[in-house]
């Protein structure tokens, strides 16, 4: 390493340092809001944001399991429409699992 990178990498630091200087003397204005303010804000965001997420996984969910019992509540009525053919398929389908897992 040279003295000129030397001096080059000092120089940079010493404005990296003034910049930090610069930065903490705006938060430590009286106007300028405390990083526990910001914390705090930040946290609201947080909480806003999961609430948000929360709220739309339950309707989400609800609309999942409405869903779910329309089929199961249509299901239901056509195998009392139809009970002999719904018994019939069930068989069908019973044999068909016999038949693949005999396979094995």
């Amino acid at each position: 390493m040279t003295t000129t990178d030397s001096h080059t990498d000092i120089e940079a630091l010493r404005k990296e340092i003034d910049a930090l200087k610069a930065e903490l003397a705006q938060l430590r204005k009286p106007g300028a809001e405390s990083p526990q303010r910001l914390t705090e804000e930040l946290q609201e965001e947080l909480r806003q944001t999961l609430e948000s997420v929360r709220a739309k996984s339950q309707a989400a969910f609800d609309k999942a399991r409405t869903q779910g019992d329309k089929v199961i509540d249509d299901l239901e009525k056509r195998i009392q429409d139809r009970p002999l053919l719904s018994l019939l398929l069930m068989f069908l389908a019973g044999a068909m699992m016999a038949r693949l897992l005999e396979r094995r």
